[in-house]
């Protein structure tokens, strides 16, 4: 029959948070600088920046492997260089470059429908 137009997968739903994303890191900051992810989902932070080396950590990071909580460090990037963090609990994560304390940004995990 005609109507097949409704299976075609829908367009991305600003409101439905993505399970993967990417943040770029620029001289101007976090790009975006306020990113929703679903719970377990991986945000992949790049340094676009060619002059500076960056990082992007948690406010109480350290640097053990943290698996139980949200904190991450993805210690320092240089130009291109990619770094993947994984979200496992539900919550907003406030992080900044360690090379620049006016660099911040915020993560919402978000639990899953």
């Amino acid at each position: 029959g005609c109507g097949g137009d409704d299976a075609k997968p829908q367009a991305k739903d600003p409101r439905n948070p993505p399970f993967k994303t990417r943040v770029n890191i620029t001289k101007d900051g976090y790009r975006p600088s306020h990113v929703k992810i679903l719970l377990g989902g991986q945000i992949t932070f790049v340094n676009l920046d060619k002059a500076a080396a960056h990082t992007a950590e948690t406010d109480g990071s350290t640097e053990s492997e943290v698996t139980d909580s949200n904190e991450f460090d993805t210690h320092t990037l240089n130009w291109e260089e990619p770094y993947t963090v994984t979200f496992h609990k539900p919550g907003m994560i406030d992080f900044h470059s360690s090379f620049d304390s006016e660099m911040k940004g915020t993560v919402e995990v978000l639990a899953k429908r």
